[in-house]
């Protein structure tokens, strides 16, 4: 250590030290405790503490080191939150149907009626399924409806309206059932919104939006995309970078 520069250290943490439990991070949930120890360890070994000497000064917080560069900081990963965002991962795959061995595995098991948003713990759950429902929170709050002709998106519930601030319907409950879809606010011989429905259901802003929002011509069904991302596919990095900005947004 001590024949490496800061830069060396740095690239040293990030390439190798934070990279030994990502594996295991695929797929438990590792609990508090260890990740706290892990943090401790990595910045003592930024500052150069030695076990055997007297503790150094840290001239800055973890918090801080953990920022992205162009806020100040290093870069270096929030291990608790980059663990929620690779379990997030996981429960994607479930949501798209993945072929995999496990997504079979799991749809069996825990969601046999196909929804995985609906999928409980059930009786005694394995470990893997317990960290999985874990990071269940992050994935719904990133996902995005895209309407079709289908029946899946609810009207009140379900996040599919382009607006960036919740991406829900805020209107009160009105003309429908509170458990309805968006199929019904649609025409099924003209594939068109019903706008009269519309205008006297919601708000007059919600209204416009609802309106000018597209509809699948092709008689496609529902989609999921993930909107934390420009293509709509969920990655790892935006999961963690979501996580980073709730934190600096509550501090």
């Amino acid at each position: 250590m001590q024949y490496l520069s800061q830069a060396g250290i740095e690239v040293l943490i990030k390439a190798v030290i934070q990279a030994i439990p990502t594996y295991s991070m695929r797929i438990f949930k590792i609990p508090k405790n260890i990740l706290m120890e892990l943090n401790r360890l990595m910045q003592q070994y930024w500052w150069g503490q030695k076990a055997e000497k007297k503790k150094r000064i840290h001239w800055y917080s973890w918090g801080k080191l953990r920022q992205v560069k162009v806020s100040g900081g290093l870069g270096l990963r929030d291990l608790e939150q980059f663990n929620l965002a690779m379990l997030a991962k996981q429960e994607r795959r479930s949501i798209q149907n993945s072929p995999s061995l496990a997504a079979k595995v799991f749809s069996t098991k825990y969601f046999p009626n196909g929804n995985f948003l609906k999928a409980g713990l059930n009786r005694s759950p394995s470990l893997i399924w317990r960290s999985i429902m874990v990071a269940r929170p992050l994935i719904e709050e990133g996902l995005f409806w895209h309407i079709g002709n289908d029946c899946s998106t609810k009207i009140w519930h379900d996040k599919w309206l382009p607006c960036p601030t919740c991406f829900k319907v805020q209107s009160p409950v009105k003309n429908l059932e509170p458990e309805a879809t968006v199929d019904a606010l649609i025409d099924p011989v003209t594939s068109s919104w019903r706008m009269e429905l519309i205008n006297e259901t919601f708000l007059e802003k919600e209204a416009a939006t609802i309106i000018q929002t597209p509809i699948s011509l092709c008689n496609s069904s529902d989609r999921i995309s993930w909107r934390c991302t420009t293509n709509g596919i969920f990655s790892v990095r935006s999961a963690y970078d979501h996580l980073q900005l709730k934190i600096r947004q509550r501090a």
